[in-house]
């Protein structure tokens, strides 16, 4: 009798978890990165990372990531996004014409990425580096 109860227990919550899994759907999938770009930046570098959106696959956000060798590997050092959340297209960002202008000029980052194939590229953000390897922020 309480084996018997006891497997109907399991057969309700497995049955409760695989529907609130569904529902979940796409939000519960993990975040998609890509690096599009990096450059290198005295003992730091600088890279340009998308993050898909996981509420709709075809926006993104735009983070430039600067890292500082320590020891045999790199270590993140600060995280700026770009704009606002999803407010990027994730395809026409992630293509190979994805970035536009990615360089250092003097102690800043110089950098543009495509909006839209149609719209063409972003105009150039000028993003200054500290030399601890943070961003300065305005």
């Amino acid at each position: 009798m309480r084996a018997m109860a006891f497997r109907r227990c399991v057969i309700v919550v497995s049955s409760v978890l695989l529907s609130l899994a569904a529902i979940a759907g796409p939000a519960a999938a993990a975040v998609q990165v890509q690096q599009i770009a990096e450059v290198d930046f005295g003992p730091s570098k600088i890279t340009a990372e998308a993050a898909q959106s996981t509420y709709d696959d075809t926006a993104a956000s735009l983070y430039l990531v600067s890292y500082r060798k320590a020891a045999q590997h790199w270590e993140e050092q600060d995280r700026l996004r770009l704009r606002s959340e999803g407010d990027w297209f994730w395809y026409p960002l992630t293509s190979p014409q994805g970035t536009c202008h990615f360089h250092r000029d003097g102690d800043a980052i110089i950098a543009g990425f495509l909006e839209t194939p149609s719209a063409g590229c972003s105009p150039d953000a000028r993003i200054q580096l500290h030399p601890d390897g943070h961003f300065v922020r305005y």
